[in-house]
């Protein structure tokens, strides 16, 4: 098909883009991948302690430690960063869980597009004896298809900064339990509806940080839905307001 302009910054994966080298799968339904660079995991390690410092969180699935209300509407920086680094892995997730078929009904005469949204986001601070109880997300739905969770840089203990020792998120896959201890940078994707709990933290083990968050997925199949990802307005205006054409003609 025709490929869409993308560009270093387009806000969107391409569903015919190669698998990054760095993606692991575990029971063909967990992915985890390195997400960015060292320096957005302090920067979110580091806002994840601020709002702690802040206070004013929730008790949803923590035993204790720090859950913070929505972030989805915040503007931090590295909050936006990262949420703009979700589109490849999230591409990756539904050409697995979709055994390479995009939903029936799309427009795939041109090339197909992917878009991830965060509708919920928030971060999770674990001190010693913290833990998140078993729970899940609930049902996935045709726009809501994953959950995942991040964990930013914990702080100046090596150990900790490698995963070495941490508490370990346990997931309840088909095939029994899958435990993955957390690793600064990492990115874990799975189903919405998957039971998981999170580890005590030891006596010994500092703080455990991580951004749990739902994604809803936005099929771009067409320019109109690119140029308004890219929030284009004259191009939005242009394909409106040709005549005689079809708005969804391959993009010059």
């Amino acid at each position: 098909g025709v490929r869409a302009a993308r560009g270093p910054e387009a806000p969107w994966a391409s569903w015919d883009g190669e698998e990054p080298t760095s993606l692991e799968w575990f029971n063909g339904t967990v992915l985890r991948t390195e997400l960015g660079d060292a320096e957005l995991a302090r920067r979110l390690g580091a806002l994840c302690l601020e709002l702690e410092a802040q206070g004013g969180g929730r008790s949803v699935s923590n035993a204790g430690g720090f859950q913070s209300k929505d972030l989805t509407w915040r503007t931090d920086a590295a909050l936006r960063e990262f949420q703009e680094l979700l589109h490849e892995p999230l591409a990756s997730f539904l050409r697995r869980s979709g055994q390479g078929q995009p939903p029936a009904g799309l427009n795939t005469g041109q090339e197909l597009c992917v878009r991830a949204v965060a509708v919920d986001l928030w971060a999770n601070v674990n001190r010693p004896g913290n833990r998140n109880v078993i729970h899940n997300h609930g049902e996935p739905t045709p726009s809501v298809v994953a959950s995942g969770v991040y964990y930013p840089e914990v702080g100046a203990d090596e150990d900790l900064a490698t995963g070495a020792g941490a508490a370990r998120l346990r997931l309840f896959v088909p095939s029994g339990t899958l435990e993955l201890a957390p690793r600064s940078g990492a990115l874990v994707l799975f189903p919405t509806n998957l039971l998981h709990e999170t580890e005590a933290v030891g006596p010994r083990e500092g703080v455990r940080l991580s951004l749990a968050f739902n994604l809803r997925v936005r099929w771009l199949d067409r320019p109109l839905l690119r140029a308004a990802a890219r929030g284009d307005a004259s191009r939005i205006l242009q394909l409106v307001e040709q005549e005689g054409e079809d708005a969804d003609a391959p993009e010059p």
